[in-house]
């Protein structure tokens, strides 16, 4: 009788929980919370997806994420650095001081973030260029792949009727459609 007494006593308590959080969610509109969310790291608004379906289309509407990049610029610039192990791709990115210094300080080039993917199998993997946010990589110097760390995802580019070989790219962002495009030149 006990153990069903305790597990009733349980149930009540989740329930009063959720009531709880209920009203803790719905107590916050949508602007406040789209607010503080734009001023954490991207890696902190990537694990907040998580959190509701709400706050997934909180931080991937287009007015979102053009106010995160504005508050983005703002913040120091960033050093990106990668090294590959195996079949996996590590990023770090370390906070760049402002001020030119001959001493070292180890708590200032502690990596800011840390990301890592595994990517299709390759002998060379290299990072080009990062804009707004993604990152393109070459797999044998030819085969573009562009990355976004903040929602972990790959878009592997299909190939063109013409070779990729011999040709320049070039990763850029429309401010006017708010859009990315990956150029490719022959």
């Amino acid at each position: 009788m006990d153990h069903q007494q305790e597990t009733t006593e349980q149930i009540h308590k989740k329930a009063r929980i959720k009531s709880q959080e209920s009203v803790v969610r719905s107590s916050f509109p949508l602007d406040l919370i789209s607010e503080i969310l734009s001023k954490l790291p991207a890696k902190s608004v990537g694990r907040f997806r998580c959190v509701s379906k709400l706050w997934s289309s909180v931080t991937t509407d287009p007015y979102f994420i053009s106010k995160f990049e504005t508050q983005s610029r703002q913040r120091k610039p960033c050093l990106l650095v990668s090294f590959k192990r195996d079949d996996r791709l590590f990023v770090f990115s370390i906070p760049q001081d402002r001020q030119s210094s001959n001493e070292y300080h180890p708590i200032a080039s502690q990596p800011v973030h840390s990301y890592h993917m595994t990517y299709p199998k390759s002998r060379r993997f290299f990072p080009r260029v990062s804009v707004h946010g993604l990152i393109s990589f070459f797999q044998e110097e030819t085969k573009p792949i562009i990355w976004n760390p903040t929602t972990r995802k790959l878009l592997i580019l299909t190939k063109p009727e013409k070779s990729w070989e011999y040709a320049t790219f070039f990763l850029g962002y429309d401010p006017v459609d708010a859009k990315h495009s990956f150029v490719h030149a022959f």
